[in-house]
């Protein structure tokens, strides 16, 4: 899934118009820019502001999959560190 856009899901809103609470979207930057239309229809927001979101998002995003979230060589050669302070993640 990591480095991919074309992830479909559905979800359900409580603040949705009751008639209509599931959608549907077909990609994640579709999900994003749905709801960044959102807050600038209800009034939160203002376009510029929720354009430098979504550039921001992309970023932090592919950074993060570049630097932190790659796959390791042997699940089994690494040993999970939950609750083990004496390694402290770096970034």
């Amino acid at each position: 899934m990591l480095g991919r856009d074309e992830v479909a899901f559905a979800f359900t809103s409580t603040s949705a118009d009751a008639a209509n609470p599931a959608r549907r979207v077909a990609s994640l930057s579709g999900a994003a820019r749905e709801n960044a239309d959102s807050r600038v229809m209800a009034g939160l927001h203002f376009r510029f502001a929720t354009d430098a979101g979504l550039k921001l998002g992309r970023q932090v995003g592919t950074a993060a999959v570049a630097q932190i979230l790659q796959p390791i060589a042997s699940s089994a050669a690494v040993e999970p560190a939950i609750g083990n302070t004496s390694q402290a993640a770096t970034y």
